[in-house]
Formats: structure tokens, sequence, C-alpha cells
């Protein structure tokens, strides 16, 4: 087999599987749409109600519990609170996947207390397709 002709598969079966996910989220949607109305009609009950949950024999329960999103509205007002009041266990922290990188080409070392990995994968292109923002190896 021609290597020419293993890309090109390879291209149409990364091709066929975004097409796959597109019709599958397409197909799954009115399900998550019938989902979100149920649970929307169930809380309402539950406000209507004054409960927490309705638990019916041989059928199941339903409860209610908050799920939390968190997101930084201004990073440095928030790293100067953890600063400056010594509250570690507030933050999450973690090294930045590229400075990493960048801090162990410069210094043929990883950053103290931190692992880098990597490993090769394959990435294809077709013919005429735009690049992606990595350079490709030599």
């Amino acid at each position: 087999m021609k290597i020419a002709d293993v890309i090109a598969k390879r291209i149409e079966i990364r091709d066929e599987i975004k097409r796959m996910k597109e019709v599958h989220a397409n197909e799954l949607r009115p399900a998550y749409e019938a989902a979100d109305q149920i649970d929307q009609y169930i809380l309402d009950l539950f406000r209507r109600e004054g409960v927490k949950n309705f638990s019916i024999d041989g059928v199941g329960l339903a409860y209610r519990y908050i799920s939390h999103t968190v997101k930084m509205s201004d990073r440095a007002i928030f790293r100067d609170w953890v600063i400056a009041d010594e509250l570690w266990d507030e933050a999450d922290i973690k090294p930045n996947k590229k400075r990493a990188v960048e801090f162990l080409d410069k210094h043929k070392r990883p950053m103290p207390g931190v692992v880098v990995d990597g490993r090769f994968t394959v990435g294809y292109r077709r013919a005429g397709e735009p690049g992606e923002s990595e350079e490709l190896e030599e």
C-alpha cells in the first residue's frame, strides 16, 4: 500500500468520524431537549410542593441538588487575595502546559515539582487545508 493511499484513507476516516459526531449530536438533540423539559417540570413540582425529592416505589427517585460552576471573573484580584491572605487551599495551582514545555526546552529540565511528558502522535491535513498553529517538526 502506498503512503499516499494510507494518508488519504486516514483523512477520509477523520472526516467520517466528524460527520458521524455531528449526526449523532443532531439525533440526540430531541432526547436532551425532552430530558430538559422533564427536569424543569420536576424542579417546578419541587418548588410548588416544597420538597427536595420524590421517591416512587417500583419506579425510582427524583431529587434536587445544586450543580455549581465556578469561573474566574478577575484573575489578578483573585490571585492577589490568595497571596495576601496565604489562602493556598482556595485555588487550584497547576502548571501552564505551554510554559512548562517552553521551560523544559530552554533549561533542559522541568520546572521544580512538575513532570512534563510528551508522546509522538500523527496529525493529518488534506492538501490545501489550512494549517494548525503548531509548527511541523523537521
